[in-house]
Parts: structure tokens; sequence; C-alpha cells
């Protein structure tokens, strides 16, 4: 089977936390969030091909210094066979898996969680339910994303929300995003503007920063920053 790749990186010891990942960017999004900073990952036809099969022996290579791999994107979910296909094969090496997702999808998500082949589920939190089109593009739905979030507490699956916080656009939001989202850790992720639209440039919040704006929200709270990685609050 092949699947649409913008890269994958063999060691990674700060997208899965407590764990050294293996991680796999797939290519192509169904969302256009003005913020991307992946933007050449957004068409996979830009993307290169590769053999699920092929993928594998990379990871095999990494085996010995790995204990996990993590898929994201782009939207890992919009290639669902794919996507599950390497699920497979990576529970069947004894690795721990981690999807990071927008939510888009809740049948890839839910047949994931149905035949056990995911340990964490990292759902992207855009903006305010009421607001995702502004934020993530026309195509973007946030009722499939309440949706993903329901399919996920029914299945009593581990998961995370992660909010990007962007100084100036969705700061002020960032307690009502937390609530909304209800999950049972939350991560406030700076943005990081490498790769994204000029317009966004210097709108990264600083550690002291991303602090401040968790002590206004509510439940379990990590951040997270290009410097120092993810923290416990």
């Amino acid at each position: 089977m092949r699947v649409y790749l913008g890269k994958f990186v063999p060691l990674s010891p700060g997208t899965y936390l407590g764990h050294m990942a293996f991680v796999i960017y797939f290519g192509g999004c169904n969302w256009r969030c003005s913020y991307c900073n992946v933007p050449e990952y957004l068409d996979k036809a830009r993307c290169d091909e590769m053999l699920t099969s092929d993928l594998l022996t990379e990871i095999i290579h990494a085996r010995e210094f790995i204990d996990a791999v993590v898929f994201t994107g782009g939207e890992p979910t919009i290639q669902g066979k794919a996507l599950l296909s390497l699920c497979e094969l990576v529970k069947g090496e004894g690795l721990s898996v981690k999807l990071q997702t927008n939510g888009s999808m809740p049948g890839v998500i839910e047949e994931l969680l149905m035949r056990n082949l995911v340990d964490l589920v990292s759902l992207d939190i855009k903006a305010l339910f009421d607001n995702y089109s502004s934020v993530a593009g026309e195509f973007s739905n946030a009722e499939n994303v309440m949706e993903s979030i329901e399919v996920i507490r029914k299945h009593h699956a581990s998961w995370q929300a992660v909010v990007p916080v962007i100084k100036g656009i969705n700061e002020l939001d960032v307690p009502g995003i937390v609530k909304q989202a209800g999950a049972p850790l939350t991560v406030l992720q700076a943005f990081e503007s490498d790769g994204v639209d000029p317009k966004f440039s210097g709108l990264s919040p600083s550690r002291e920063e991303l602090i401040a704006i968790a002590k206004r929200c509510s439940g379990k709270l990590h951040i997270k920053t290009k410097l120092y990685g993810e923290e416990a609050l």
C-alpha cells in the first residue's frame, strides 16, 4: 500500500512526552488553517509516495532507539487505509502509537480505537467551536471535531487537546477553548512562525506568557515551547 508522505523523522525526543519516537508526517490536509507552519504538506500531490512496507523498514532500522511512532501531518486520517495499515504494522512491532489529528474524520478515529491501534490521541483544537471556519478555513467542520471527542470518550481512550497559542490572535479565547474541549489534559503550545505567512511573524508567546495564560484556564495543563519542550504545570 502507498502513502503520501511529507517526511519522517527517525528520532524525536519531544513529540511524544516520555517516549523516543519515530515521527511520520503524512502529506495532504483537508483544512486550510491560516497559520499552518507546514504548508508544503497541504497538497498530497506535491508530496512523495512511499510503500508502507518500505516505511516500516525505516522504522525497524530505528527500532533499537525508539519505543513509539507518532503519526501527524498534514492530516493523517484523510489517508485512512494507509494509516490503519501502518498502525497495525507498528503495533505488531510492540511500539506505542500517538495520533496527532485535527479531528475531522471521526469514523477513522473510531476504527483505530475499536482495533486498539492507538495509545494516545492528540487532538488539535483550533478555535472556539463557533469560530472554526475563520481559523481553519471554509472546509473545516467543528461538528466533526465534537463528534471525534465523543468517539474518544465512548471508547475511554487516552487523549489530550493541543491548543496552539498565537499572540494577538487567539490568546483571549484560550480559556474558553480549553473548557469546551474538556480534555483530561490540555497542552498549550506556543505558535511557531517558521514557514508561515509573514503576517504571523513574531506572534509566538514566550514561556512566561504561556504560563500566565494557563493560570486563567481550568483543568490539567501543560505548556510547550520550542526551547523548553513540554512542561507540566
